[in-house]
């Protein structure tokens, strides 16, 4: 009888055991369908520069009479990733409308958090943008430099992956499309030729003044090279 008893009391706790590894089964699978996912940190900065190609090419095919501005704030409004990015952060539509109007203003200083910044911070920010390209050489040195300047778009690009590769592409698109862009790069180009001629020609003098005339006939060869080919 005694037997029995346990048997009974064993049996009713494996049934208890079973349930309980049924229910904690059933709590894991709820919190899997629960947990939230943040389309910011998951996207990849292939992504970023595909979005950013998708954005000019929706501003340079807009509609006749359509501003720039106007062109941006419809593809926001089509696109999820931007658009709850916007809602977050109101400043990021009118800096991305400034940043593709690509008109040459003085740096701004634009302060404050990106949760505190307002549409005409972010227009301002992006109206900085064309200076830093002109300035310099390499757009993403450009943009990084930029993104430096402004605490807000750090905080964006330690959130979203894809946000520097897409300001990038922005910037390399507009250097093709603007005359200011094709002319500085032709400038750039010119001048760091030059520099590297004179460059050789001082030091081919000066091998031919320390005597050294193996390495000089070398430069020589070098410099003749270069001018003829």
């Amino acid at each position: 009888m005694a037997e029995k008893g346990r048997n009974n009391v064993e049996a009713q706790d494996e049934g208890a055991l079973e349930v309980s590894e049924e229910k904690n089964e059933a709590d894991e699978g709820s919190e899997e369908v629960m947990a939230p996912v943040n389309h910011g940190h998951t996207t990849s900065g292939q992504e970023g520069k595909q979005l950013g190609e998708d954005l000019m090419l929706a501003v340079k095919e807009r509609e006749d009479g359509k501003t720039k501005e106007e062109a941006v704030g419809e593809f926001v409004a089509k696109n999820d990733l931007l658009k709850g990015v916007v809602e977050k952060y109101t400043f990021v539509e009118a800096l991305l409308a400034a940043v593709i109007e690509n008109k040459l203003h003085r740096m701004r200083k634009v302060e404050g958090a990106a949760k505190d910044l307002e549409k005409k911070d972010g227009k301002e920010i992006g109206e900085s943008l064309a200076s830093t390209l002109v300035a310099s050489t390499q757009v993403q040195s450009a943009v990084d430099e930029w993104m430096h300047q402004f605490p807000a778009l750090k905080e964006l690009d330690e959130e979203y992956r894809w946000f520097r590769p897409l300001l990038e592409t922005i910037g390399f698109k507009l250097m093709e499309e603007v005359p200011w862009g094709v002319k500085m790069r032709v400038t750039v180009g010119a001048f760091t030729s030059m520099t590297d001629l004179l460059t050789d020609v001082y030091v081919t003098y000066m091998f031919r003044s320390d005597k050294k005339y193996g390495y000089f006939k070398a430069s020589l060869a070098s410099l003749a090279l270069m001018l003829t080919g």
